[in-house]
């Protein structure tokens, strides 16, 4: 059985994620903080327990990589979450900002079942 991840442990690697996917070293904790405006720390503590629940694994120098079970979880929420974000952004005209955000809001909040049946719909 997965690890359950609270609604702020999901964002925190969905923006990672989001943020790096162009960059392949990995996921920079002060890159999630900088985009979510909170501290290093927090993000670290975050980091810290996505990777003890086996999501993430840390590398040198602050660097975290998807593992497995983090890389299973991407490939479901990804598709979700862009296809939401596409509906916000180029459909209803959204800004990119909150195109994002209210696509990380529906993401981290419904089910997955619940996230499906919507994408069908958009």
């Amino acid at each position: 059985m997965r690890p359950s991840l609270t609604r702020g442990q999901l964002r925190c690697l969905l923006l990672g994620v989001i943020t790096q996917q162009a960059n392949c070293e990995g996921i920079r904790g002060i890159d999630i903080a900088s985009a979510l405006g909170v501290s290093r720390a927090s993000i670290r503590k975050i980091l810290a327990t996505l990777t003890e629940k086996g999501y993430l694994i840390h590398q040198k120098q602050q660097m975290y990589l998807l593992s497995d079970t983090g890389k299973d979880l991407m490939e479901r929420m990804l598709p979700l979450y862009e296809k939401i974000f596409y509906y916000f952004h180029q459909i209803v005209h959204l800004s990119e900002f909150d195109a994002r955000e209210g696509a990380l809001a529906l993401v981290i909040t419904l089910n997955e079942d619940n996230l499906k049946d919507l994408c069908k719909h958009l």
